[in-house]
């Protein structure tokens, strides 16, 4: 009974110290017009993950919650980059239009399902 605690303890521990914080922002893809038409600049989500080499690897998203992103998220978990208990933090950028309430929550879903935590930073 002792070995078995002891054994679920650090199995423990070894996941809490692979768990980290990640962070997924929002901001606008920035660039020149074309000739003659007014300046657009689309929204877009950037997840702020390492690759297999530990170096900074930012992804970019069209779309909040999009398929592409749960496919790389999902990736990263299965892949051990990131590790189940890690914390996904969102943030928003005030001024910028922001996802919707249920697609936040989907997402949310979508996170815990792997076993990572999706935390909304508030804005003012």
């Amino acid at each position: 009974m002792k070995k078995t605690i002891l054994a679920l303890f650090c199995l423990m521990t070894a996941a809490a110290a692979l768990a980290k914080d990640y962070h997924l922002v929002t901001t606008q893809l920035r660039g020149a017009p074309a000739s003659g038409t007014p300046a657009e600049f689309p929204l877009v989500y950037v997840l702020l993950t390492p690759d297999l080499s530990g170096q900074l690897n930012p992804m970019v998203y069209k779309a909040f919650d999009s398929k592409d992103m749960e496919l790389d998220i999902r990736a990263l978990v299965r892949s051990g980059i990131v590790a189940p208990g890690s914390v996904l933090h969102f943030d928003p950028n005030p001024i910028l239009a922001r996802p919707s309430d249920a697609q936040i929550q989907t997402f949310k879903d979508f996170c815990n399902k792997l076993g990572i935590t999706l935390t909304v930073s508030l804005t003012q």
